[in-house]
């Protein structure tokens, strides 16, 4: 299990375009988008980590797709049995990371910007 502070949870948000290219422009982290100024506002403990290549990682940080449009995500997060919640790191930015909470649909209903704190060894008892 890893331990991960997290942003605001955004509800079926989609990041505006005009947004999305004055994010990039200025070469800022895509997850930095997501806190919209709010900051970490708390801490989660996190089973499955899956790793995905940059394009897919925007794509699900700025956009809402359907997971069957991101292969790579998709093959993935069905291996592991489709976890309700779960972290999404980009391959080529290991620091880029988002949370998701499907509650249940295959697209991420609420996702947050992420940053990862600790490993926990050992078993976790709740």
């Amino acid at each position: 299990m890893d331990v991960y502070s997290t942003g605001p949870f955004l509800k079926k948000w989609f990041v505006p375009e005009n947004t999305v290219i004055e994010h990039e422009a200025v070469d800022g982290w895509i997850s930095e988008v997501l806190l919209r100024g709010e900051g970490w506002t708390g801490t989660r403990l996190y089973e499955h980590i899956i790793n995905i290549p940059y394009a897919e990682f925007r794509k699900i940080a700025y956009f809402l797709p359907n997971f069957e449009e991101l292969p790579i995500l998709w093959s993935q997060w069905c291996y592991l049995g489709r976890p309700v919640e779960f972290i999404v790191r980009s391959i080529e930015w290991p620091d880029e990371n988002v949370a998701i909470d499907t509650s249940g649909y295959n697209y991420a209903r609420y996702r947050a910007a992420a940053q990862f704190k600790t490993r926990l060894s050992g078993r976790v008892q709740v």
